[in-house]
Order: structure tokens, then C-alpha cells, then sequence
């Protein structure tokens, strides 16, 4: 049974459905990542949404690590895939002696937590869906049936989340102001808006940065919010200084792939830039997130992720750039905002400030 903090309770009672109905395809979780009868996993390919609705059907978990890794889903989407990954191993394990599905079981868990270093959620994920396998193995339980019980909890429990995050998010906007956002926030910013709507926000204005190289602004974030119904507008990378002299932009939310117990916001590269100016601007930066991530102190102990170089010298697989053999690419796939330039992180319990960010474990929790 559901616990509500103080603070949550301004958002009671939580709609049975979480506008089901209201959710856009691209976060549906049929549509996220599907595991099917038989053991096949279907992965919706953000690489090439919305032009193409298109699944990589993955029949092992190294088929869904190489997905991961080459970007076929982004942003929250990997931790849902691995919690497919890993029921593709329980159904594999549950015929193996005892000593092989361990083995197997942590061979899955390893390969899959690895896929991105720098977003500790598949790390987290891959350990407690190897953990919910192994119990049920010891238990005489059926593995497969377990995790996939578990992976439709964990969507349930992903949107119970993100309404609160959203509802928190929304209070901090009026009415005819202009939201910036970086690159995709998952249904962190979809709940943000369905909040706007209910509350009566409705003349809300959204600015997409399209986040360059993959572009998941053009693609996702400003196609979600276009399809709940909000005014909408794509802007490149380089654009928000430009906006916000103008007063066109008057807060900026992102995503987190991760936070330090400093308060650092680890996020796709080019939030940094945005944060800042922001900052010369006296606009407020917040930060979706659940709290600081455990072990990470400081930006100092966060791995960057350095993905392909030349992936930078194209875009959705079209060459830009010029083929000049001297010419070089370079893409760090994130980068730090400094607490300093942060203004809050928009959790489920509330809003923190980067130095009382420790408080929210502190705060119980809503399941």
C-alpha cells in the first residue's frame, strides 16, 4: 500500500490509469521495451522515431546490450530494456543446474550493467532483476514469470514516480511562461506537462533544444510534447542564450543521468552550456532526479561515457562534415553542471536544493 509524504499529498488522489490514456506512443510500455512469449525482446528504435516506427527485435541479452549500446534506445529506455535482458536469461537458466544458471544469471547481469557507464540506472536495474531470478530459482519459483511480473512493476512503479516528479515540476512554472529543455527526459517531462494541463497551464510555451548528435529534442522530446497538445519549438543547441535575452525563456528543467551528494548534475552533453547561462540570466535550472547517486561524491567520480568520435560528423547516418582526412570528431555523451549553476532537483518527495539533496532518503518513500 501507498505511502504519501506531506508534500505529495497536494497531488492526491493518483489517477488509477496515470492517463493511460494521454501517454505518447513513445512511452508506452509496450512500446518502450516488450518482452514476448517465447523470449524475444522488442526494443522501439529512437534512432529513427518518429519518422519510422521501428522495433530491433533482440532474441538473446547480448542482442540487448549491442541495442543499448548502439543507441537503439536512449534516456530512461535502457533500464527497461535490461529488465527484459535479464528474463531473457531467466528463461535460459531455469533449465540449467543449479551452479550453470548462476553462472549464467551473473554473466547477464555483468554484460548488461556495462552497457553505459555513465547512467548507474542499468547497473541498478541488471543487480535487482539478478537478484529477484536467483530468489526465485531458490524458491522453486518459476524465474522467467518472476521478472516478467517484476519488469511490469517496474513500468507501473517508473509512472506512480514520474507523476509525482511532473506535478512537482509543474508547480514551479505560471501560466505563459516559455520552458526550455535538453535533450529527453523521459516521462519526467510527459508528466510535466499532463500536471501543466491539469493545473490549468495550458498557454504554456516549450522550448526543445534538438541535442545534437542524435538529436533527441527534435525527435522525442518536442514529438511528446507537441502530442499531449502544448505550443512547441525547436530550437538548436546553441540557441537559449539568444531566447533568454529576449525573455522568451523563463526556466529550464533537464534530465539527470546522474547526481552527485553534491549536487552536480551529470546529463547529456550541452546542458552545462544552458545551465550557465541561465545562471547570467537569474532564470532557475532545475534538475529531474531521485535523489544523489550512491558513491558518487563529486563529478570527480563519475565516468564520462566517450562514445565514436565520428558520430559527431554525422547526423541520423548522413555524413555533415567534411571528409578532410585531418578532420576529427569528438563526443563526450555528457557533461557536469556544477551545483552552483543548479537551482533544484524535482524529485517524487518534493524539491531539494543541490545542498539539502542528502534529505531526501531521509524523506520515506511512496511504495
Amino acid at each position: 500500500m501507498a505511502e504519501y509524504n506531506e508534500a505529495q499529498k497536494r497531488f492526491l488522489p493518483v489517477p488509477d490509469d496515470l492517463y493511460e490514456d494521454r501517454i505518447p506512443f513513445l512511452l508506452r510500455p509496450e512500446n518502450v521495451s516488450r518482452y514476448e512469449d517465447g523470449g524475444t525482446v522488442y526494443i522501439l528504435d529512437r534512432r529513427c522515431y518518429p519518422h519510422e516506427r521501428r522495433f530491433e527485435k533482440c532474441e538473446t541479452y547480448e542482442d540487448v546490450a549491442v541495442a543499448i549500446e548502439k543507441m537503439v534506445t536512449q534516456s530512461g529506455g535502457p533500464g527497461f530494456a535490461v529488465a527484459c535482458g535479464m528474463t531473457q536469461a531467466a528463461r535460459l537458466a531455469k533449465s540449467l543446474s543449479p551452479d550453470k544458471a548462476a553462472a549464467l544469471l551473473e554473466d547477464a547481469r555483468a554484460r548488461l550493467a556495462r552497457t553505459r557507464p555513465t547512467n548507474n540506472n542499468v547497473r541498478y536495474i541488471s543487480s535487482e532483476f539478478h537478484q529477484y531470478a536467483i530468489n526465485a530459482l531458490e524458491a522453486g519459483k518459476d524465474p522467467e514469470l518472476e521478472l516478467r511480473e517484476r519488469t511490469a512493476e517496474l513500468y507501473r512503479r517508473d509512472h506512480l514516480i514520474n507523476y509525482f516528479v511532473g506535478n512537482f515540476a509543474a508547480s514551479l512554472v505560471e501560466n505563459g511562461q516559455g520552458v526550455l529543455t535538453h535533450c529527453f527526459a523521459e516521462a519526467s517531462i510527459v508528466y510535466t506537462y499532463l500536471a501543466l494541463e491539469s493545473q490549468g497551464k495550458t498557454d504554456v510555451k516549450a522550448y526543445c533544444c534538438e541535442t545534437r548528435p542524435y538529436l533527441q529534442g527534435a525527435r522525442l522530446t518536442s514529438d511528446c510534447i507537441s502530442e499531449i497538445g502544448f505550443d512547441t519549438t525547436l530550437i538548436t543547441d546553441g540557441m537559449p542564450g539568444y531566447l533568454m535575452s529576449r525573455g522568451k525563456i523563463n526556466i529550464f528543467f533537464a534530465g539527470a543521468d546522474r547526481i552527485t551528494e553534491k549536487g552536480d548534475v551529470i546529463n547529456k552533453v550541452g546542458t552545462f552550456p544552458s545551465a550557465v547561462l541561465a545562471n547570467y540570466y537569474h532564470l532557475p535550472f532545475y534538475a529531474y532526479g531521485l535523489g544523489a547517486d550512491p558513491g558518487s561524491k563529486t563529478a570527480a567520480d563519475v565516468e564520462i561515457e566517450l562514445r565514436d568520435p565520428d558520430e559527431v560528423l554525422c547526423c541520423l547516418g548522413n555524413r555533415t562534415a567534411s571528409r578532410n582526412e585531418k578532420l576529427h570528431g569528438f563526443y563526450p555523451a555528457f557533461d557536469c553542471t556544477p551545483a552552483e549553476f543548479v537551482t533544484g532537483i524535482v524529485t517524487d518527495k518534493g524539491i531539494y536544493s543541490p545542498e539539502h539533496l542528502m534529505d531526501y532518503v531521509r524523506d520515506g518513500s511512496i511504495i
